[in-house]
């Protein structure tokens, strides 16, 4: 999904506090997470790489928590807009309900794991080793897990089974540990194998999902067309498909496109510690769906020009943006942007309070009942001035507006890297550097540590190339 939003001045959320980085929605860690490890390894994100809607989704807002189901929050980048006209930024905030772990419905899940020769290097299985210690110990006596493996050809050592003792945990340790990487790579005998697994036991109100874990170094796209097909056939069937991936050569286009096609979510894991959250307090973030087929709709109820919107799959007719995601699953929020002009009103349209947009959905539970909440209106000020409004009415709508413009530049830099254009790279890395030194100033010098970090690389990398002494790095900031 690309996990998405939009670019200017109307935002719908809530949060007045620094960002704080922990998963986001189904793909917030795919893209930012490969940003900074490939930066730390001292390589520009190539552009392909970077998904703007991941990066924007990857900051938690802090959107309220609904008692059930889905909640949603509307906000506007400015609480005032000019009756002239001008642009705005919306932001929609979706975020999933929150059940004890304990009071979940069991889980019948198949981890997939890619033990061909690539993934003995940079302790990848290490990683997976470990995080499946941990994970062990927070399943329960109800829960179904199998563990298939597959390198030129699959194998289930570990069949779906009922977690009812100490001794079937035993032996699922026991398989992880005997696993050692060597071979090819087969995966769609892999996951063909996985979904089996997962059918043995299946039940519509368990959460039955099939784990892709993989370094991403096996076929191409095209090649593992079959596999697009087998996902997207048991997404119908209510096992979904998840995938995390580790290491430099991540396939990251291939692995979210398994996840989209298969209902899930995609994450890249940059370190051990990342891992054993992901199957530790996460544990619920990456397996337990709270919604599925969530079904949005986005209306401006006042004369405007959408100029771009990311958020998941989405498209526009008019003055409305339909958007659709598969899955949101438990406590995980996602954010949708919306770019926008708001045309010039007259005088006679001029009130107090105005209606301009309307946000509508449905979505399915995990008992397969559909729900139509009441829809969800944005309120603004028109007020009678020729020039926009400016300044942001919030830090979050600071924070959201500056992560737009940073995972746009991080695009625009690679393209220009990888083109040979190596000086103009340098100073639009200097440019975005500089505004997110200024959004931090707004924040109380909180906040875009890691973009900063990023950047601060890419200067190094850049200027190096560039054989720039530290006195004519500084003349060209």
């Amino acid at each position: 999904m690309m996990k998405r939003f939009t670019v200017f001045i109307i935002i719908l959320l809530i949060m007045s506090t620094p960002r704080i980085v922990t998963a986001g929605g189904a793909r917030e860690g795919a893209s930012p997470e490969r940003g900074k490890y490939l930066a730390g390894r001292g390589i520009i994100v190539p552009p392909d790489e970077i998904y703007i809607d991941s990066y924007i989704s990857y900051i938690d807002y802090h959107y309220p928590k609904p008692d059930f189901g889905v909640g949603v929050s509307l906000y506007p980048g400015h609480r005032r807009i000019s009756s002239g006209g001008q642009e705005e930024i919306i932001q929609i905030g979706i975020q999933g309900s929150e059940t004890s772990f304990e009071d979940l419905p069991p889980l019948n899940l198949a981890f997939v794991i890619d033990i061909s020769e690539s993934m003995g290097e940079q302790d990848k299985l290490d990683w997976v080793k470990d995080a499946f210690d941990i994970f062990i110990e927070r399943i329960r006596d109800i829960d179904y897990i199998s563990l298939v493996v597959f390198n030129d050809d699959a194998e289930a050592i570990f069949p779906s089974t009922q977690m009812r003792s100490i001794q079937e945990r035993i032996m699922f340790k026991d398989a992880v540990h005997s696993i050692i990487p060597g071979g090819g790579d087969n995966p769609e005998a892999g996951i063909t194998l996985g979904y089996k697994q997962v059918e043995a036991n299946f039940r519509k109100d368990y959460s039955n999902r099939v784990l892709l874990l993989s370094d991403g170094v096996i076929a191409g796209t095209d090649e593992i067309s079959g596999v697009f097909q087998i996902v997207e056939k048991f997404k119908k069937m209510y096992i979904n498909l998840s995938t995390i991936g580790v290491g430099t050569n991540y396939n990251l286009e291939l692995m979210r496109s398994l996840a989209d096609k298969g209902g899930g979510s995609s994450r890249f894991i940059s370190s051990r510690e990342e891992m054993k959250k992901t199957f530790g307090s996460d544990l619920d973030r990456t397996f337990v769906p709270t919604a599925r087929n969530l079904s949005m709709k986005l209306e401006f109820l006042q004369d405007v020009e959408i100029l771009g919107t990311w958020g998941y799959g989405n498209r526009i007719e008019g003055n409305t943006i339909h958007y659709f995601l598969d899955t949101l699953h438990q406590r995980d929020y996602e954010t949708i942007l919306a770019l926008i002009r708001v045309l010039p009103q007259s005088a006679q349209d001029i009130s107090p309070k105005i209606n301009l947009a309307r946000f509508s959905l449905s979505y399915t539970d995990l008992n397969c009942k559909i729900h139509y909440p009441d829809p969800y209106y944005l309120k603004v000020n028109f007020v009678e001035l020729e020039s926009p409004v400016t300044g942001f009415s919030n830090e979050m709508v600071l924070q959201s507006g500056t992560m737009l413009h940073y995972a746009q530049a991080l695009k625009k830099i690679g393209e220009l890297y990888y083109s040979n254009q190596t000086q103009p790279a340098l100073d639009l890395t200097l440019s975005i550097e500089n505004e997110i030194k200024r959004a931090r100033l707004g924040l109380g010098n909180k906040g875009f540590d890691v973009e900063l970090e990023v950047l601060d690389r890419y200067i190094a990398l850049l200027a190096k190339d560039l054989g720039l002494s530290e006195t004519e790095l500084k003349n060209n900031d």
